[in-house]
C-alpha cells in the first residue's frame, strides 16, 4: 500500500505560531505545500530512508524556513550521516552507552528558558576516557536530537548549550583526533541537524580549552561562533543569560533539584527509550546503483 501525504493537526499556542511566521516563514499554506512537496520528493528516491509523519519533516522544512531546495539537502545530510557515522549510530542504544550517561556527561534541565528552549548542559570532564570513546560521548548527544526532532517547541525556539569544562584534562583533550573533528563538526554547524543552536554557553574553562577550540574554529560557520560565550569560573556569568530559577544549586540557581537527580531521571528517561533509539538505526542513505523514480512508500517508515 502506497504511503499517504502525512497530514497535521496543529496543537502549538498562538504565540508559538506567531513566532514561527515572522521567523520561520510558516502559514497553514507553506505548511501544507512543504509536507506534500517534501514527502513527494522523499518517495521518489529509493535510497533515503527516514520517518515520514508530518511532525519529523516538519522539522526539516522549520530549520530551512521552508525553503524545499535547502530543507531537502539538509535531510539527505541527515541521512547520509546516520549511514556514514557507525561509531554513533551503529549499536544505537541507551544501554550501550548507560554508564556514560550515568556519570551526567550530558543532560537536558528540567524547565526550558524563558523563551521556550531547552537547556542542556554538557560536562565532558565526567567522562572516563578508558571506558568510552570521543563517539561515545557524542552518540549521548545525538540521542539527546533526536528526542528533540519531535519536540516542536524546540523545532521553532531552539535550544541553549551549557559547557562545563570543569574536570577536563589532557586526558579527553587527546581523544580528539582529525578524523572525529571533520566529521563531528557539521553536527555543531547545523548542516546535518535541523535543530537551532541559539546559545553556546563555555563556564569553568581551564587553559584546555583554548586548545580545544583551535581544533574546531576552523571548520564552525561564523553563526556560531558569535552564539558562542565564555564565561570563565565565575558562574554567576551565566546569570545573565539564563534565570537562576531553572539551574541546579551546582550552577549558582534555585531549581529544587541538584544535578545528580536530574541525571538520574535523565538516564531513566533515555532508558525508557530503548526501542524508540533501536528503531531509529534502520534510517539512513541506502547504498544503490540508480534510484528509481515514484516508488512511493518504498523509501521511508
Amino acid at each position: 500500500m502506497a504511503a499517504q501525504v502525512p497530514t497535521y493537526e496543529c496543537t502549538l499556542s498562538p504565540e508559538l505560531q506567531e513566532k514561527a511566521r515572522l521567523e520561520l516563514n510558516e502559514s497553514p499554506e507553506t505548511r501544507d505545500a512543504g509536507l506534500k512537496t517534501l514527502f513527494d520528493m522523499i518517495t521518489s528516491r529509493d535510497d533515503i530512508r527516514c520517518p515520514i509523519d508530518a511532525v519529523f519533516l516538519l522539522c526539516f522544512l522549520r530549520a530551512r524556513k521552508f525553503n524545499i531546495k535547502r530543507t531537502f539537502k539538509l535531510l539527505e545530510r541527515w541521512c547520509k550521516m546516520r549511514s556514514e557515522l557507525v561509531e554513533i549510530f551503529g549499536n544505537y542504544k541507551p544501554s550501550s552507552v548507560m554508564g556514560l550517561i550515568e556519570s551526567g556527561v550530558f543532560v537536558i534541565l528540567p524547565s526550558a528558558d524563558p523563551e521556550g528552549r531547552p537547556v542542556a548542559i554538557d560536562r565532558p570532564g565526567k567522562w572516563d576516557v578508558t571506558k568510552y570513546t570521543a563517539w561515545d560521548f557524542v552518540k549521548v548527544e545525538m540521542m539527546m536530537c533526536d528526542l528533540q526532532l519531535w519536540n516542536e517547541e524546540t523545532q521553532i525556539n531552539g535550544f541553549v548549550d551549557i559547557f562545563d569544562m570543569e574536570g577536563f584534562g589532557l586526558h579527553h583533550m587527546t581523544q580528539f583526533g582529525p578524523r572525529f573533528v571533520i566529521k563531528t563538526t557539521p553536527l555543531m554547524n547545523e548542516d546535518t541537524l535541523p535543530l537551532r543552536i541559539k546559545g553556546i554557553h563555555v563556564v569553568k574553562e581551564s587553559g584546555l580549552f583554548d586548545g580545544l577550540y583551535k581544533l574546531f574554529k576552523p571548520f564552525l560557520k561564523d553563526k556560531i561562533k558569535k552564539r558562542l560565550r565564555v564565561h570563565g569560573k565565575d558562574i554567576t556569568n551565566l546569570h545573565s543569560v539564563l534565570p537562576t530559577s531553572i539551574l541546579p544549586p551546582e550552577y549558582g540557581g534555585s531549581y529544587s533539584a541538584g544535578i545528580d537527580d536530574i541525571v538520574r531521571d535523565w538516564a531513566q528517561q533515555l532508558g525508557d527509550k530503548e526501542e524508540f533509539f533501536i528503531s531509529m538505526e534502520r534510517y539512513g542513505l541506502k547504498k544503490t546503483k540508480k534510484n528509481k523514480k515514484g516508488a512511493a512508500g518504498g523509501a521511508c517508515s
